[in-house]
């Protein structure tokens, strides 16, 4: 009796084993699927099918209806149907919430893209990482007292895993280093802490109300759950702002210097706002910054490019240091991605706006290695998405400028894109 007792425990324990392992395997075999994406998608046809499979639609009436939206509609559907028990305000609002996440990623990411919004390429970050982190849950387990702990674990190990990623991207020559991926990934994985813990509540739920996001001591971030969820969101969130404006692996330290900069600047911000003289000042600053530039903005509102110089671009009163720059049609205007070349798809963008005249001012130096490289200063060039010609004008960033003050004079409809940097 005693033996196969003891049998039945040593068996009990071993499946207990395998069922722990299981999990971990199971993520392990994930995060090196993820690593070994890049290896695959090398294959040209496959991006190709992909891209056609993400613009499959079907005909109704008059219209095109995209498959991929409608595959995505009926599951949501679907999904409300099987779980409406459980449909709660709360998840609601976390499903909302994850929607504004993905809507906001994609207005400020990829400025160069024409992917629509339901693009699989365009979310493969966020839903790849967002279910890396829903396997780190399930492989390492949760409970109320390292909650905060798997939270920190589960995020930073996705980042790293992401930075490994691309600059292992650098030694393949199919392959270009994207910064704004690794902030897609980090976005992704805190996207995925949302679904974890105000969706899904698999691992219990976080009560925001009970908990400081902002606690006293650093270690403190380890213990609190709503406190590694701000560090977290904060680090994704200054991430994803900065990252597109320098993709470029010559601007890596630049942007990554940057980013961290404003995290830790936000954070010390978020730390001493709790102080009322310190709110006070920097109402009075930030206001005084506000109505300097709108005073500035109001004054040459009716202008274009009011100075010109290595470094720093003034449009209708507003400076704009170091990035470039990208005007439309319009007037409005707002920051681009540094760019050493543009690439087919970058000059997709360009056309699909329907301009006369696309103006690029390719930096303060002809032809130097920090400058946009072109073989052709002026070229007259095919524009499929207006069915007629375009006229492409490549000169120096000054040049440019005064160029563009003058067409603009003349009402021309032009695009500018500045390189402003030496």
């Amino acid at each position: 009796m005693i033996n196969r007792t003891t049998r039945y425990l040593e068996e009990f324990h071993i499946v207990t084993k395998q069922r722990n392992i299981i999990p971990k395997i199971q993520f392990v075999l994930f995060s090196l699927l993820i690593i070994a994406t890049p290896l695959v998608f090398c294959r040209k046809y496959l991006m190709g099918a992909i891209y056609k499979i993400s613009h499959l639609s079907l005909p109704l009436f008059s219209t095109q209806i995209p498959i991929i939206l409608t595959i995505a509609i009926l599951a949501m559907c679907a999904v409300i149907i099987w779980q409406r028990r459980h449909i709660t305000i709360r998840r609601i609002i976390g499903c909302l919430i994850i929607v504004i996440m993905v809507g906001l990623s994609q207005v400020i990411q990829d400025i160069y893209s024409m992917m629509s919004i339901y693009d699989l390429q365009r979310n493969w970050h966020y839903v790849t990482f967002a279910i890396y982190v829903i396997m780190y849950f399930y492989a390492f387990g949760v409970t109320e007292e390292n909650k905060a702990r798997r939270i920190l674990g589960a995020f930073f190990t996705a980042f790293f895993l992401s930075v490994f990623d691309e600059f292992f991207q650098l030694k393949m020559s199919a392959r270009v280093f994207d910064v704004s991926d690794i902030a897609k990934d980090t976005w992704g994985a805190f996207i995925g802490l949302v679904l974890i813990f105000f969706v899904l509540e698999t691992y219990g739920a976080i009560n925001l109300r009970k908990n400081t996001f902002l606690p006293d001591s650093i270690r403190d971030y380890k213990r609190n759950p709503s406190a590694a969820l701000m560090l977290t969101g904060m680090f994704s969130l200054t991430f994803i702002f900065v990252s597109p404006l320098l993709t470029d692996h010559r601007y890596i330290w630049i942007s990554l210097l940057l980013w961290l900069l404003i995290f830790v600047v936000s954070i010390i911000i978020l730390r001493l706002i709790r102080s009322r003289s310190f709110r006070i000042i920097s109402v009075v600053i930030i206001g005084i910054i506000l109505m300097s530039l709108t005073g500035s903005f109001l004054a040459h509102r009716n202008d274009n490019i009011n100075y010109v110089a290595d470094n720093i671009i003034v449009y209708k009163g507003i400076p704009v240091p170091f990035f470039d720059l990208l005007i439309f049609q319009d007037g409005s205007a707002r920051l681009s991605d540094k760019k050493f070349f543009f690439n087919e798809k970058d000059f997709a963008y360009l056309k699909n706006k329907k301009t006369d005249i696309i103006l690029i001012g390719n930096g303060f130096r002809n032809q130097r290695e920090s400058d946009i490289a072109f073989e052709e200063r002026a070229q007259l060039i095919y524009n499929q998405f207006k069915n007629d010609i375009t006229q492409l004008i490549v000169l120096n960033t000054p040049d440019a400028c005064r160029l563009f003050n003058r067409m603009k004079r003349d009402n021309k409809s032009i695009l500018f894109v500045i390189h402003n940097t030496h």
